[in-house]
């Protein structure tokens, strides 16, 4: 089944487009993409149109199967990446347009991830890079 080419109509599609919008306000981007991207058309190409939501994400480390379906349509798309996991589920190569990484992992960052990150094509052409401190710990 191609998931990409899914025509189907929800309770959404009616709704005028700032009333969806307004709904996405309260929800992080992993949300709206990981929950609206394939329920309808409508609500992924105004996802795909709107570049606030798929510029910035989280790495994800749950549901990966779900996740690759999404990330072989958006990964081009997304410029700033955020890996608050030291399961790197997804390889950077994926990522062709990053130009932000961000690490925040509370667990520490295993330094053998970190020399594939710096070793990555895509770390070559980061406009920006941060370990950032959670829960006292630095990643590093």
């Amino acid at each position: 089944m191609d998931v990409t080419n899914t025509k189907s109509t929800t309770w959404f599609d009616p709704f005028p487009t700032e009333i969806t919008f307004l709904i996405f306000d309260y929800l992080s981007n992993n949300d709206i993409i990981y929950t609206f991207f394939f329920l309808s058309e409508r609500i992924t190409d105004l996802l795909l149109e709107n570049k606030r939501y798929i510029t910035y994400l989280k790495l994800p480390t749950t549901n990966v199967k779900t996740w690759e379906n999404i990330l072989s349509i958006i990964s081009a798309r997304i410029e700033s990446l955020n890996i608050n996991s030291i399961d790197m589920t997804f390889s950077l190569t994926c990522f062709s347009n990053l130009k932000s990484l961000i690490i925040s992992c509370p667990y520490g960052f295993p330094d053998e991830e970190l020399k594939l990150i710096f070793a990555s094509e895509q770390f070559e052409s980061l406009h920006s890079f941060r370990i950032l401190e959670t829960e006292s710990r630095l990643c590093i």
